[in-house]
């Protein structure tokens, strides 16, 4: 594996994300996420109390059997941030809820992957491969008649290495309970 570093607006937000190896740190507005695949855990800092939580690694978003799950890869290509990368739309449905997202996918970048598979993400469930530079979605839920649209945009992207500290918890945090 490689080194990724990404900013992404998301939401009313910035996210940042490091990929190295088997470690994925996610930045956020409120909490820092680390990721250990070697480890099999996650660690959750707040860094507003100054307090961190080392958990399993539980997958989210467990599907029902009733959940169908579709991609089709169509014609549009370009190049954003250096990278090639390819558009896919995707399709999911359960009983709650449908969710239609399009994807720009950068393939020869796939530092996030295992993660993604490790922790449910919906891209590696509908079996995407490589970093999504780009996406957009609508999720319709059934019951309460709503929809909401979501979307990510890379606004940086780098491939130099990472300074391994950047995974660690930092010294003035405290386990928390």
């Amino acid at each position: 594996m490689g080194f990724v570093k990404s900013t992404y607006s998301f939401g009313d937000g910035e996210v940042t994300a490091y990929y190295s190896g088997k470690k994925n740190k996610l930045v956020t507005r409120k909490y820092t996420y680390i990721v250990d695949l070697a480890s099999q855990t996650e660690t959750i800092c707040d860094p507003a109390l100054k307090v961190y939580k080392i958990v399993p690694i539980v997958a989210r978003n467990a599907d029902s059997p009733r959940t169908v799950f579709t991609k089709k890869e169509l014609a549009y290509t370009k190049t954003m941030f250096g990278q090639y990368t390819h558009l896919v739309k995707t399709y999911y449905h359960n009983y709650l809820l449908s969710i239609v997202s399009y994807y720009w996918m950068a393939e020869n970048l796939t530092d996030s992957n295992p993660f993604d598979t490790a922790l449910g993400a919906s891209a590696a469930r509908l079996g995407l491969v490589g970093f999504p530079i780009k996406y957009t979605g609508n999720i319709s839920i059934k019951h309460f008649g709503g929809a909401v649209t979501f979307k990510m945009d890379t606004t940086s992207l780098s491939t130099d290495p990472i300074d391994p500290s950047i995974f660690d918890i930092p010294a003035d945090y405290t386990e928390g309970k």
